[in-house]
């Protein structure tokens, strides 16, 4: 699955695509943690630090979702999705509309750990 992620980042942002492929799994995982959030979801933490919500990582990416969209969005605007964690926030951005989504996330291992 990574190089078919990698593949496809090789369109839109080689340079990307290239650092990440550079990156052993075992060097993302040494300082990702994988555990329960009280609602049993998967989240990560980096550096002790986690990524999504200890609680309940589905509701909190609801709970931003409708805090910060006001309006529907369309084909033409743009979300921006400050860290990826396991990608709760991004999958709500993605199934809430139709407008491109830009993920900032400046961890790399974390982006290679995720894809």
């Amino acid at each position: 699955m990574f190089q078919k992620n990698l593949n496809a980042l090789k369109q839109t942002n080689a340079k990307l695509a290239e650092k990440l492929a550079k990156i052993t799994i075992d060097e993302a995982k040494k300082d990702i943690e994988v555990f329960e959030a009280e609602s049993k979801d998967v989240i990560i933490a980096y550096k002790k630090n986690p990524l999504d919500s200890i609680y309940d990582p589905i509701r909190e990416a609801k709970t931003i979702w409708h805090k910060t969209i006001r309006e529907e969005l369309k084909k033409n605007d743009i979300q921006i999705v400050f860290g990826l964690g396991l990608g709760y926030l991004f999958k709500r951005a993605y199934a809430g509309a139709e407008s491109r989504i830009v993920v900032f996330e400046p961890i790399t291992e974390v982006i290679r750990f995720v894809l």
